[in-house]
């Protein structure tokens, strides 16, 4: 059972749709919680929201669609600059170490925190109204829509520095021998923790 636990969390480790979608699934959450928690200030009539108040319905549609376009295009470049990347690694190094580029959280989070804000920008521009008789704004929902880009192209810049450093024969070689490590110890733990008794073996090789 452990065995297949492990080799389950092997796959989704290794691939860009688990940790992404995780992202995507906790920004929409955040995005329509948001959004009714505006909603109920709003039928309340809470006293102290104006001073939150950035922009009117227009300036909220174009700050959510520039920030929506500009996630998902960075999204697209994002998983073009990877999949470079895994071919120079596949035709440098062997196609043996692709599962180590691609368990790497940098890249994945990189992704998810793209299309999250993507996805975030789209819920809050949908829910931007201007009727004649109803006007809403999520204010919240908008400053946490843009603070949501804002974070994202800040791990742009982390994600071109870590796609440079992560193509370097130094880096591979010492993520190769992090990995041999990790498995050493998950599969000789006692000997890992250092509570294994010599074998009278170790003890002959180590007198001869």
């Amino acid at each position: 059972m452990k065995a297949r636990l492990l080799q389950l969390w092997s796959r989704l480790s290794t691939s860009y749709w688990f940790v992404p979608g995780l992202i995507t699934v906790a920004a929409a959450a955040l995005a329509v919680a948001l959004l009714r928690g505006d909603a109920a200030a709003q039928a309340r009539g809470i006293a102290g929201l104006d001073r939150f108040e950035l922009t009117g319905p227009e300036g909220a549609r174009a700050l959510l669609s520039t920030i929506a376009a500009s996630a998902i295009t960075v999204a697209a470049l994002v998983f073009s600059i990877t999949m470079v990347v895994l071919n120079t690694a596949a035709a440098q190094f062997g196609p043996r170490l692709l599962p180590n580029f691609m368990r790497q959280n940098a890249t994945q989070i990189a992704l998810g925190t793209f299309v999250g804000a993507f996805v975030s920008c789209l819920l809050t521009l949908a829910a931007v109204r201007s009727d004649a008789d109803h006007v809403f704004v999520p204010q919240t929902a908008v400053v946490g829509g843009l603070a949501f880009g804002v974070v994202a192209f800040g791990l742009l810049i982390y994600f071109i520095h870590h796609v440079s450093r992560s193509v370097q024969a130094a880096y591979v070689v010492d993520d190769v021998a992090r990995s041999l490590e990790n498995a050493l110890r998950a599969t000789f733990p006692e000997r890992a923790a250092g509570g294994a008794a010599r074998t009278p073996a170790d003890e002959e090789a180590k007198s001869g």
